[in-house]
């Protein structure tokens, strides 16, 4: 599972972590694997691209390509819906706001681990579901290559 962090960090080049999460995704499309995320990371994820354009950080036309390209992430959305009640649960417990809370909630329902490049989000997601760096993730790959 990944979260938005990691896949607005391998759409925008500037991104502290955008090489590593191009190498965790180029891992997962050479393996013909998918990582499960939320529906909504598309939108989050084409949300920060947009923001990215508006404060001049990408070309326009650049984030028009980026978001295009959203579609050939290898990720398997999933509805966000029956998330809901797990995850308001997850958010008022914690100082995790509710779309963040969705991830750990759906890393909590199919006992994966959450790799995110979000420190903070790793550590209140320990409370309910595995969650690792996007650093330790790579590190697990090549160490399992």
């Amino acid at each position: 599972m990944v979260d938005a962090s990691v896949a607005a960090a391998a759409s925008l080049f500037d991104e502290p972590a955008y090489t590593q999460a191009i190498e965790l995704f180029d891992h997962a499309r050479n393996a013909a694997a998918v990582f499960w995320c939320p529906e909504h990371l598309l939108l989050e994820t084409a949300s920060a691209v947009t923001k990215a354009a508006r404060r001049r950080r990408i070309a326009h036309a650049d984030a028009e390509a980026l978001i295009r390209d959203l579609e050939r992430l290898p990720v398997k959305a999933v509805s966000s819906v029956p998330l809901i009640p797990r995850a308001a649960e997850i958010s008022l417990a914690t100082p995790l706001g509710f779309y963040d809370a969705l991830f750990v909630a759906l890393a909590e329902l199919l006992g994966l681990p959450l790799v995110t490049s979000d420190d903070r989000q790793a550590a209140f997601a320990r409370q309910f579901a595995r969650a690792v760096g996007l650093l330790d993730a790579l590190e697990s790959l090549e160490r399992d290559a």
